[in-house]
């Protein structure tokens, strides 16, 4: 994932590889809190991505939601999450609906 999250920001060198992994092992916790699992699905893996580049792209800017300088204007989401909760929403769904129907024999 890192090279990933690398690449779509740019970044060819090492130096911010440490912070880089930290953002990547918080996102994914998150992730892996709302939908209850202890590992990563791989299909959620462009979550933690998308998320983790948002994440850097606010560094410095914790507890800003809007900026504006000379006409140039950004906002940023209170969650990083909240753009994708449709899709954990919807795996949490899709696993839900696998166990149904299943019968164990013991």
């Amino acid at each position: 994932m890192l090279a990933r999250v690398k690449t779509l920001l740019g970044i060819t060198d090492t130096n911010q590889d440490a912070l880089l992994k930290e953002i990547i092992t918080i996102i994914s916790a998150r992730v892996n809190m709302i939908i209850s699992e202890e590992i990563l699905p791989d299909e959620l893996e462009y979550v933690v991505v998308e998320a983790s580049v948002n994440r850097f792209n606010r560094l410095r800017s914790e507890g800003t939601t809007s900026h504006s300088v000379e006409g140039e204007s950004w906002t940023w989401a209170d969650d990083d999450l909240a753009t994708y909760k449709d899709d954990l929403q919807a795996w949490i769904d899709a696993q839900e609906s696998k166990k149904k129907g299943r019968v164990r024999f013991i």
